[in-house]
């Protein structure tokens, strides 16, 4: 409150600064939106035009930063909550040359640009290496969005984005070498010349970042299991989220960056059974810090700066695309995809990306890029961010033209092809293609789930409690962590796909959050519901459930039975049967 109260009677204070933050954010995000623009550019544009050296209304404050620092750390870590290294193992091989040789390619590429408009060879390799980033956030979404994961242009951009994700562990690691390298120092101390000690600081550096992946490997998932035992989803997220703090902080102590530490606690939660409820979790925290940190970003530009060279803007921004598409189509077409899909995976990965800010602010920071060179570079992300909606469609066009056109002449066999689409209906009596998805397995559910399994109809169970979690798993059972009403729960149960979704939880609040937020995922699919009462039933219903059992008359129903068939073995009479009171809601007992 105190923040606050500061904010409302200084120009510059902490509330005022953050509300003109996130107004204009939000205003030029909305406006790039009516044209299908990712919100990124928005926020650099906001940044640029309100910030110290545009309109001035916001002057770059320290505790602007600090936002912008705690932001970039949960954008870090929800990242590397994100990588699912186990999605690799299909073509593993390929997918790491790719990534691997697409990355080296675009920075030894890109190089020799920033060499030839001056910049230095160290913050010239520094921004190489940031310009080989791709985005992650603004690709994948698009690919999801459009169900294309599964065709082989996906999956190379999948793999791509995935390798690059896990390569900047090592950039970032690298930059202060880098520095010492360069004789660059942000403080003005004596940069190090020995070569001798630049080599030991960065083994320093790579052993330290290896002792952070083997403790957080054997410790973290231990440390998740007992709070998850103890305590609620709640509690989960607060502990997960200063895991990220404490890896952040670790690695600021090591020598490394911040932002390496959250993203490596990131990746260690990615392999146990919490990353989707946590991910789920933090996606709208994670979002609203990461429009504060693109638009601290943004307020780092000099537009006054730019304006003469504005041509270099541009310049970079085709230079950058062209020679990305070119190393990533190119590379892919080497290791085993066809000409049609590699030209598309390389033009739809041609931008620069959220990665590419992290790095060139982490080389801002170390004083390898500043000045011109580091706004010139950030408004050539901005471009090329806003170029990304037509590098996808001349992405298609390039597949259309390139169909037919095989691998490279050494490749026997192709290592990429589009998955064939599983049959809309099943082959046979019992052979259910798509699963059907229950959330909740207490008595109800675990019931309902042994009857479909019965009928041979494959079930993915979403459940909070972890023991039934661990023992379901180890009988063989597909079950997610989770609660249902999380997004990214319900997308990793494949309820997208899934033909029928039983919502058997008791909470009847998060069973209409639940059916709320399937229906936004999957529109056909068949949703049954229990409530508790005829009005939650009711309320269901509106929110897109298909059929409800309404427990107390589900009650009603089962209790008429017993006593009328108890009437008729007594009195020798056959009452007239009853139809039962449904109360304009589709109803069904169990037996």
């Amino acid at each position: 409150m105190h923040a606050l109260t500061l904010g409302a009677g200084e120009a510059g204070g902490l509330a005022v600064d953050l509300l003109l933050v996130l107004a204009c954010a939000g205003a030029v995000a909305v406006g790039l939106g009516r044209f299908k623009l990712s919100a990124i550019p928005g926020y650099l544009i906001a940044g640029a035009v309100i910030g110290p050296h545009a309109l001035g209304w916001v002057t770059g404050d320290e505790r602007i930063d600090e936002i912008a620092d705690l932001a970039i750390v949960l954008l870090m870590f929800g990242i590397g909550l994100h990588l699912d290294v186990a999605g690799m193992r299909r073509g593993a091989l390929p997918l790491v040359l790719l990534g691997v040789g697409s990355t080296l390619g675009s920075t030894l590429l890109v190089w020799p640009v920033a060499l030839v408009f001056g910049v230095p060879w160290s913050g010239a390799l520094a921004i190489a290496m940031a310009m080989s980033m791709s985005s992650t956030a603004v690709v994948l979404r698009v690919i999801q969005q459009r169900r294309e994961l599964a065709r082989a242009y996906g999956r190379l951009g999948f793999g791509v984005l995935l390798i690059q994700d896990l390569l900047v562990i090592g950039m970032l690691a690298f930059m202060p070498t880098l520095a010492d390298l360069g004789g660059v120092s942000p403080d003005g101390a004596a940069p190090t010349e020995d070569l001798l000690i630049v080599v030991g600081e960065t083994l320093l550096r790579v052993g330290a970042v290896a002792a952070l992946l083997v403790v957080g490997k054997l410790a973290l998932p231990r440390v998740m299991v007992e709070v998850s035992k103890q305590s609620s989803g709640e509690v989960v997220l607060v502990v997960a989220a200063a895991v990220a703090l404490a890896a952040a902080v670790l690695a600021g102590a090591l020598g490394l960056s911040p932002a390496l530490g959250s993203f490596v606690a990131g990746f260690l939660l990615a392999s146990t059974p919490f990353r989707f409820q946590v991910s789920g979790q933090m996606t709208p925290l994670r979002d609203l810090f990461m429009a504060v940190f693109f638009t601290a970003v943004g307020l780092q530009v000099d537009l006054a700066t730019i304006a003469p060279v504005i041509w270099v803007v541009f310049v970079g921004a085709v230079a950058i695309i062209a020679l990305k598409a070119l190393s990533i189509g190119g590379t892919a077409w080497a290791v085993g995809a066809g000409s049609a899909p590699a030209a598309q995976a390389g033009l739809s990965l041609a931008q620069a990306g959220e990665f590419t800010l992290v790095v060139l602010g982490a080389a801002g920071a170390l004083g390898l890029v500043t000045g011109t060179a580091l706004s010139v570079s950030i408004a050539v992300v901005v471009v090329t961010l806003i170029a990304t909606p037509g590098l996808m469609a001349a992405g298609r066009w390039a597949e259309a033209k390139a169909a037919g056109i095989g691998p490279a002449p050494w490749i026997k066999t192709a290592s990429f092809a589009d998955t064939p689409r599983e049959p809309t209906e099943p082959e046979g009596p019992g052979m259910h293609r798509k699963p059907a998805v229950i959330a909740g397995y207490g008595p109800v559910g675990r019931a309902v789930a042994d009857k479909l399994v019965g009928a041979g109809v494959p079930v993915t169970i979403i459940e909070l409690n972890t023991r039934t979690v661990r023992t379901q798993r180890g009988m063989g059972r597909s079950i997610v962590y989770g609660d249902a009403t999380n997004p990214e729960v319900l997308e990793s149960a494949g309820v997208a796909e899934a033909d029928a979704v039983l919502l058997t939880i008791p909470d009847q609040e998060a069973m209409l959050r639940a059916c709320k937020a399937i229906r936004g995922i999957n529109e056909r699919a068949f949703v049954a519901v229990r409530a508790n009462v005829l009005s939650k039933g009711l309320m269901a219903k509106e929110l897109g459930a298909d059929h409800v059992t309404v427990e107390e008359i589900a009650t009603a129903d089962a209790m008429a039975v017993q006593v009328l068939q108890k009437l008729r073995e007594r009195v020798g009479t056959d009452p007239a049967p009853q139809t039962p009171n449904t109360a304009m809601v589709d109803t069904a007992k169990d037996d």
